[in-house]
């Protein structure tokens, strides 16, 4: 038998798959918790329903203005060129950067009286004309 060492690269891409596989099952095992816990403590009605898909909506919306705002970021830190930044702090200024300027955006919307649900959301979606995919890059 030869024995052949594993290259570090593929060591590293199998523990992050164990890891990600493991926060899988940890998110799942909460959810069956928390629909055993509503099964057995209340009676679920049409009220109970309405609640839980408002919820679910609710951090969606959360999410996406979360992830709109770091784009935004993204965006605007490209102007400074801050070359020791790892990139978790970078991914945390940029949603600092772009939660501030999502505040500021909607305070001069509301100011000149253009806040409006639809044109915020073009101007949070459409910052910059590349697709989504390369503009989450960050280099």
């Amino acid at each position: 038998m030869e024995f052949t060492p594993k290259s570090h690269d593929e060591d590293m891409k199998k523990s992050s798959a164990i890891r990600w596989a493991l926060t899988a099952a940890i998110l799942l095992w909460l959810v069956a918790v928390l629909i055993g816990f509503y099964a057995v403590q209340k009676p679920f009605d049409l009220t109970q329903a309405q609640a839980m898909v408002l919820l679910v909506w609710n951090i969606v919306v959360a999410l996406l203005v979360l992830g709109a705002a770091t784009r935004l970021g993204l965006w605007l830190l490209r102007a400074f060129s801050l070359p020791a930044l790892t990139t978790g702090e970078r991914w945390l200024f940029a949603t600092a950067v772009g939660l501030g300027g999502v505040a500021i955006l909607s305070l001069v919307m509301g100011a000149v009286g253009l806040l409006y649900p639809v044109l915020l959301v073009m101007l949070l979606f459409g910052t910059e004309p590349r697709p989504l995919p390369a503009a989450w890059r960050i280099a």
